[in-house]
């Protein structure tokens, strides 16, 4: 692998894509992006049809990565990603109207490899594995609105939530023998909702 950027661009009935990619250091290391943009809005106003309906969405993609040099320590891939989506929906008519709102991102940090240099019982060094993995979520819902019919009978909404997270992990793996192997691990997580 090399440092040079590749990128596609895409289309569908429902959405168009872009993604790029390319290496870092001689292809020690490596990164991608990718934006997708969903265009039923746009179609339902080409089509006439969008008199009430207006839904939109997107979401972005990147994470890049790096193979840490090999030492008498450690050794392993680093690696970061980042995901954000978004889903937004409008419904009106003349007697009023409610909006949506839906987001979702995510971000993690892994990092994974040999510990140690002791050989493992096939000869190999990686008689000592580990794998770590930190993580920040956030979700949000609203939905908020109002709607009356001719008879002044009306309904409406409001709906707002929020979900956040925060999370660690860590797996270990060790080699005993070539038929017995040993793996432990832990978890935290703190978690609220509103």
């Amino acid at each position: 692998m090399t440092d040079r950027v590749h990128g596609t661009v895409g289309a569908s009935l429902m959405n168009v894509r872009v993604q790029a990619q390319g290496g870092i250091n001689g292809g020690r290391g490596g990164w991608l992006a990718s934006v997708r943009r969903g265009y039923l809005d746009i179609a339902l106003k080409l089509a006439g049809a969008a008199d009430s309906l207006n839904p939109r969405y997107d979401d972005v993609f990147a994470k890049a990565h790096y193979d840490v040099p090999e030492t008498w320590l450690f050794g392993g891939r680093v690696a970061a990603h980042v995901l954000h989506a978004g889903d937004n929906l409008d419904y009106a008519q003349n007697s009023g109207s409610i909006g949506s709102r839906q987001t979702s991102d995510y971000a993690w940090l892994t990092w994974s490899g040999r510990v140690g240099h002791a050989e493992a019982p096939d000869g190999g060094n990686d008689r000592l594995q580990q794998s770590t993995v930190l993580s920040i979520t956030r979700a949000t819902n609203h939905r908020a609105g109002e709607l009356r019919d001719e008879r002044t009978i009306g309904s409406s909404v409001y709906d707002d939530r929020t979900f956040n997270a925060l999370s660690g992990r860590q797996d270990w793996t060790l080699a005993v023998s070539p038929r017995f192997m040993m793996r432990w691990g832990a978890d935290v997580a703190r978690e609220r909702a509103l």
